[in-house]
């Protein structure tokens, strides 16, 4: 408790150090954990969009990650001399199922950006957090925790002793500028806007600036040696981007302690009389809301018995939505915080600190307007509840409504003790206004606590929601597909489809902040388009290496997976300046020529990435991922010198094969478009076509044409399966089979085999059935290359 009698005169000493830190680590660490569980990331749809499909993992990231400053990448480990899991564990009960996972990292941000660096002479500061800075200069974090948004100013005792929060949150010189200027020289590596760099390398494996290869630890950065090393290096990156996060989460979160608010230094970190004037004292608040989170027994000061403290309340405020980031902080930097909706402004103008109570010096020189400087003020009641005497003679709390503008509702707590100072403490010549004295006790920190930690808490979970609010709608090309090849010309396992077509959309949704509504238009953007997967060893160009109807591939290969295989990435050309429309989609062509996505891939997904302009936000970065099938062939086979006659089949033996050519023949995969995507001029009898094509559609539809030689013409539109080999979480498959015969077609492999018969030796009343049982096998037909139609789109 401090009592406030006279002004405070600073006296600024060459040492000025570990001034401040903020709520505890473990507090931080939970506020952070609970943030997003609040949050729209804490759903499995959000993760899976981001190409995160391994939820269940405990260890999806590694436990590595990177400090990127310009071309160098540091790397980092999280554990680093047992810091973190040990918090983890002791003190906050997260277990190994969770402290790899995003909370996990998450919550490492929020933990290491209180991270100091020791002072031996003259206070003996210890630094417990890891001296682990791959640049070997060691940067003292908390420093920049402090924002007051009446002077729109950082800590300050007579000369500035950091940065802005904001800023320091955001990586600008001047966070609240439209756009905010990026400080190119930060020595803060984990801020929104490397959080968006990070995890851009995550999706893309490259960096916008050539080489783009080099995203792995060196000087200059280094490319990865090998498919498992680039792996390595984008999940690095998923956990650097949580890092940083989760460093913003703890910055954004002490906006919710007034110290931090009301330029109150309260390190505690050294000797009496330097802690009087300059470092200022322990922080009693941030010790008592770190008991009650821990379910510490205390001597309880305001009822002077032991008593066991109640918990933590993290939740029950309302998920605040902003249009810019440094709304989270404040609405009115510099301005009337009276009006403020950003967690500074209701931190500044609701609470007192004890360098910052009413009649004190502190106030009157900061321009502190709120509460009233002045206990006579009509804004204040005395409560009912009578304090702990204490240093006073006797005592009363003053109670006051505390505004919140979000909601635009007031809480009325007890803001602070006054009390008539006990005689022997006041001189005689002290004027009477000077003989009452003010503090604060645990009674009215219990109070602040409960209304400021839920809004820390939701204030967190609205800035992970506002950082990953980007959404794209992703469909098909309106011909039904995503990819088309010709598997009789393009077969071989590293072949594959060099373009995708697809339809985007920019679908996120307005912004309502409560005082308007905000579109995030989605211009001068470039766009990426990024196939995930892993390769299936068993492919051949004929298909003998699928799974057939047994369930054993055809040539023997061995499909027991590996669960540890190795997920590549192919990443298109990019397309630049390109803006999305929030309502119709719109037509995109992907170029994979240089990478295209293999005919062996299997657990595939197609992802696309936009950085660019969302709303306010100059440099967003927004995917959307979507699960395709693995790569489904469609063969379609001329077997009319066959006959169906009674659900048997035999040979037509009166009439001349050359009678049976299928002209014409087109194929498409709409019935709603009249796009044809493939065909071929004659497909003689014995002969055939087959299609890889790439689809998220199951059933898919098929589009059959074609004209006999007799003059019938064919016209069929057939409902298949598309074939499915996805990784289950164990690392098995469980790939669909590949003939529906049980046996190869005419002495070929086939997937969703379509054929042409005749069912009567009369030729002019040829059709076409699916194989039946009893199919001749005995010819075996040679692949005919065919036209892709529309080459530039699948």
């Amino acid at each position: 408790m401090d009592i406030k009698l006279i002004p405070w005169l600073p006296v600024v000493f060459a040492l000025v150090s570990n001034c401040a830190t903020a709520y505890e680590i473990e507090t931080h660490g939970l506020m952070t954990y609970e943030a997003f569980a609040a949050s729209s990331l804490n759903v499995n749809e959000s993760i899976t969009r981001l190409g995160i499909t391994d939820t269940n993992d405990s260890n999806p990231f590694g436990e590595d990650y990177f400090d990127v400053a310009g071309v160098k990448v540091g790397k980092r480990a999280i554990n680093e001399g047992n810091f973190q899991f040990s918090i983890f564990e002791n003190e906050l009960g997260v277990g190994q199922s969770e402290r790899l996972k995003i909370q996990g990292w998450l919550m490492s941000g929020a933990i290491r950006e209180d991270d100091t660096v020791p002072l031996p002479f003259p206070c003996l500061i210890k630094a417990d957090n890891p001296q682990d800075d791959p640049y070997g200069n060691n940067v003292t974090r908390v420093f920049n925790h402090f924002y007051d948004p009446v002077n729109n100013r950082e800590l300050t005792v007579v000369n500035s002793l950091g940065e802005t929060a904001v800023n320091w949150a955001l990586g600008s010189n001047d966070a609240f500028a439209t756009p905010p200027p990026d400080n190119s020289g930060r020595r803060n590596h984990f801020t929104v806007r490397d959080a968006r760099e990070a995890m851009f390398r995550a999706l893309t494996g490259q960096r916008l600036t050539d080489p783009k290869e080099n995203i792995g630890p060196g000087n200059t950065g280094s490319a990865p040696n090998n498919a498992a090393e680039a792996e390595a290096f984008r999940k690095a990156y998923w956990a650097t981007t949580f890092r940083a996060l989760g460093d913003v989460m703890h910055l954004i979160e002490d906006m919710a302690q007034p110290q931090h608010t009301r330029n109150d230094q309260h390190s505690g970190a050294c000797f009496e009389f330097i802690e009087a004037a300059v470092t200022g004292r322990e922080s009693v608040y941030e010790f008592r809301v770190n008991d009650r989170l821990l379910g510490s027994s205390l001597q309880d000061s305001a009822t002077s018995s032991g008593t066991q403290l109640d918990g933590l309340v993290y939740n029950g405020y309302p998920i605040p939505s902003f249009n810019r980031y440094p709304d989270f902080f404040s609405t009115q930097p510099g301005g009337d915080v009276t009006a403020g909706r950003g967690l500074a402004d209701y931190s500044n103008r609701g609470f007192f600190t004890v360098r910052s109570l009413p009649r004190s010096f502190s106030n009157t020189l900061n321009n502190y307007q709120n509460p009233p400087n002045d206990p006579n003020n009509s804004f204040y009641a005395e409560s009912l509840e009578k304090p702990n005497p204490n240093d006073f003679a006797e005592s009363r709390y003053l109670e006051g409504d505390v505004d919140d503008t979000l909601t635009n509702t007031a809480t009325r707590i007890p803001l602070v003790v006054e009390g008539l100072l006990r005689a022997e403490l006041v001189n005689e010549d002290v004027p009477a206004a000077e003989t009452h004295g003010y503090l604060l006790d645990s009674r009215i920190y219990d109070a602040i606590a409960d209304l400021l930690v839920p809004r820390g808490v939701a204030y967190s979970a609205g800035f992970l929601n506002y950082f990953f609010r980007g959404r794209l709608e992703v469909r098909p090309s309106p011909a039904g597909i995503y990819a088309l090849l010709d598997h009789a010309a393009t077969n071989q396992a590293n072949d594959g489809f060099s373009t995708v077509k697809l339809q985007l959309r920019n679908a996120t949704a307005d912004i309502n902040d409560g005082t308007g509504v905000y579109p995030q238009e989605m211009t001068n953007g470039t766009l990426f388009a990024v196939a995930k997967f892993r390769r299936n060893p068993c492919y051949q160009p004929d298909l003998s290496g699928e799974v057939d109807t047994s369930g054993s591939t055809i040539n023997g290969c061995s499909t027991t997976p590996n669960p540890a295989a190795v997920e590549e990435i192919v990443v298109s050309e990019p397309l630049g300046n390109q803006s999305l429309s929030r309502t119709q989609r719109v037509d995109f062509v992907f170029d994979f020529s240089k990478n295209p996505i293999p005919l062996q891939a299997t657990d595939l997904f197609l992802q696309v990435v936009y950085r660019g302009k969302l709303g306010t936000e100059d440099d967003a970065v927004v995917v959307e991922t979507v699960d395709l099938f693995e790569p489904t062939y469609i063969s379609i086979v001329n077997s009319s010198d066959f006959k169906i006659e009674n659900s048997v089949i035999t040979p037509v033996d009166d009439v001349a094969v050359d009678s049976f050519t299928v002209g014409g023949l087109q194929v498409g995969f709409s019935e709603t478009s009249n796009e044809t995507l493939s065909g071929l001029s004659a497909l003689p009898v014995g002969n055939f076509i087959r299609l890889a094509i790439l689809t998220d559609t199951s059933p898919f539809i098929l589009t059959i044409r074609g004209e006999m030689t007799s003059g019938l013409v064919v016209n069929r539109v057939k409902s298949w399966l598309a074939r499915t080999a996805q990784r289950a979480t164990d690392g098995s498959f469980n790939p669909s089979p590949l003939n529906a015969l049980g046996q190869p077609y005419r002495g070929t492999n086939w997937h969703n085999l379509y054929a042409f018969y005749t069912i009567s030796a009369d030729t002019t009343q040829s059709t076409d059935f699916s194989p039946m049982a009893g199919a001749p096998f005995a010819v075996n037909p040679l692949p005919l290359d065919m036209d892709i139609f529309n080459p530039a789109a699948p």
